[in-house]
């Protein structure tokens, strides 16, 4: 999780939360955390509201979009995980 990367970089000052829950809370948090002047890092544990929309609709469109034949997670041949080329099909001679 990424607060474990946070403390394993020497940020003792980690702080998980959900903004929504508790937006006062929330507000007071980010506020007390800039007033210190330490370094803080705040994990805010929801998608970002004001982007929502958008990543919905690139989820949506990436659902609906189809991947080239040529793409690794496309390889359905068992000699493509273990570092062989994948067979050629007669649609695609070498």
């Amino acid at each position: 999780m990424i607060e474990n990367l946070v403390r394993s970089l020497g940020i003792t000052s980690v702080h998980i939360t959900d903004p929504t829950i508790n937006p006062s809370a929330f507000q007071e948090l980010v506020a007390s955390s800039l007033a210190s002047g330490d370094l803080n890092v705040i994990v805010a544990r929801r998608n970002c509201l004001l982007a929502a929309g958008s990543i919905k609709e690139y989820e949506r469109s990436a659902a609906r979009e189809e991947l080239p034949e040529n793409c690794v997670s496309n390889r359905t041949d068992p000699a493509s995980r273990h570092g062989q080329p994948p067979r050629r099909s007669a649609r695609h001679p070498s």
